[in-house]
C-alpha cells in the first residue's frame, strides 16, 4: 500500500516520506533516495580505506540494507546518517 501523496513536489519531500514510499513499492522514491545519498556513501566508504569496487558495494548493501528495516519515524528521520554508518561498517568489513 502506497504512502498518501503529500501535495509538494517530489524532490522536495524528506527522506521519512520517501523512505516510506520506498518501502512501499514506490520505484521514484527509491531513486530519489539514491541520487541524494549514494555518493556520501561511496566517498564514506572510500575514506576506510576500501578500493572502489568495496566501496561501489559498500554503498549498495547500505541502501539495501537500510530499505530491508522495519518502516519506523525515527530511524527514517535519521536515515542518510544511519545509511552513512552503515556503509563505513560495511567498508571494514570488505577491507
Amino acid at each position: 500500500m502506497k504512502s498518501p501523496l503529500p501535495a509538494e513536489p517530489v524532490a522536495e519531500l524528506p527522506d521519512a516520506v520517501l523512505v516510506a514510499r520506498a518501502q512501499d513499492g514506490d520505484a521514484a522514491a527509491f531513486e530519489l533516495l539514491v541520487k541524494r545519498h549514494l555518493r556520501g556513501a561511496h566517498a564514506v566508504a572510500l575514506d576506510v580505506p576500501a578500493e572502489i569496487s568495496d566501496a561501489d558495494a559498500a554503498g549498495q548493501d547500505a541502501f539495501m540494507s537500510a530499505m530491508q528495516q522495519p518502516a519506523s519515524v525515527a530511524l527514517a528521520e535519521k536515515f542518510g546518517a544511519g545509511l552513512l554508518s552503515t556503509a563505513r561498517h560495511r567498508a571494514c568489513e570488505l577491507n
